[in-house]
């Protein structure tokens, strides 16, 4: 079973370092977020790329042509997304809960948080 995933209809924002300018009509939305490691659970920024196909990709920097260090197919693999305050997560000291999220698939659940708040929604 797949979420429901309502993809924003605004693509060209750009506000500060949050989200960036949509130059490619297959991004939906892209950013840096910061995630939870899989297995070392270390809290890691990363270039986030929502593209409209469904796959959010994650890459070390925001470098052209850098190839991804993961990714997540969300219209296929993932099941919920909850909120911060619904997450079982050690969430970082002076993170706002507001900011924080998980998308939830049948492998494993990925721990993000957007550096404002008001950003987090986007995601």
């Amino acid at each position: 079973p797949a979420c429901t995933v309502s993809f924003p209809t605004e693509t060209g924002r750009e506000n500060g370092d949050s989200i960036a300018q949509m130059d490619n009509p297959k991004d939906v939305a892209r950013a840096f977020l910061t995630k939870q490691g899989a297995v070392r659970k270390s809290w890691k920024t990363r270039w986030m790329v929502l593209r409209s196909d469904g796959f959010l990709y994650y890459y070390k920097t925001n470098k052209p042509n850098e190839p991804p260090v993961g990714w997540i197919n969300v219209k296929r693999d993932c099941t919920d997304v909850l909120n911060g305050d619904e997450c079982a997560c050690a969430w970082p000291d002076k993170v706002p809960i507001k900011s924080c999220f998980g998308i939830v698939t049948g492998e494993r659940t990925y721990f993000m948080y957007s550096g404002k708040q008001e950003y987090a929604a986007i995601w």
